[in-house]
């Protein structure tokens, strides 16, 4: 199979995913895009009050980070508000803070057992921190039958695949990809789970769907380059 470097390469897709400017045309130069973005991220730090509006905001910009701390803030005002918890999570997790992800998805299935979105991305916060066997368990109390978003099918063929079930990620991911077959991210996450040649086919697809996305262009430059090293 062909292996993606591991807990970087899951955080990056699930940032990639959130962070909606990596999908935008521009015909500003990139330059100067960065700097008005980082320049509208500081200013909304300084100026704006803890809100959630403020903390999409910064995610939008890409700064999980910020805008994940400012729902830490924001679900000790609002202990039942599900929403706050959720984008706890997901912001959480897509800067890398697992720990965080994990409480806030657990807090979350404390007040509704059921919620798929904090099952799912509960078991994919445990897989990426290396707590396979609790991830394990976790998924295999998610009802098979249970329709989840293409979204959170992805995200389960991803936890899938970092517990080293590749069968079992395949499977998910191919449905994602019936349900969504234009998110590039669920591409990048089903080549890591592929042969060397199908691999090289799903990351052109993603680069053909979004090609300002760096992150597939480089695995799959690395995957070219290590093709070329062994035939020699």
């Amino acid at each position: 199979m062909f292996a993606l470097p591991s807990q970087h390469t899951v955080i990056a897709t699930l940032a990639s995913l959130l962070l909606s400017s990596a999908c935008l045309a521009s015909s500003m130069q990139p330059t100067t895009l960065a700097l008005q973005q980082a320049a509208r991220v500081e200013l909304l730090r300084e100026t704006a009050p803890a809100s959630q509006e403020t903390a999409a905001a910064l995610a939008g910009n890409g700064n999980f980070r910020a805008a994940s701390a400012i729902m830490a803030q924001l679900v000790q005002q609002s202990p039942h508000n599900l929403t706050n918890w959720l984008n706890w999570g997901d912001w959480a997790l897509a800067a890398g803070k697992t720990e965080q992800a994990m409480y806030a998805y657990q807090s979350v299935l404390k007040l509704q057992p059921e919620n798929s979105h904090a099952h799912v991305n509960l078991i994919l916060a445990l897989a990426i921190s290396g707590q396979w066997q609790q991830a394990d368990n976790l998924r295999l109390m998610l009802d098979p039958q249970q329709p989840l978003s293409a979204k959170l099918r992805r995200n389960l063929g991803m936890a899938e695949q970092k517990m080293g079930n590749c069968a079992a990620a395949r499977t998910n991911l191919q449905a994602a990809l019936q349900q969504a077959p234009q998110d590039a991210n669920s591409w990048v996450a089903l080549a890591a789970c592929q042969s060397p040649a199908d691999a090289e086919q799903s990351l052109r697809h993603a680069i053909r769907l979004q090609p300002g996305w760096g992150h597939p262009r480089k695995l799959l430059q690395g995957m070219v380059q290590k093709t070329a090293a062994s035939s020699h």
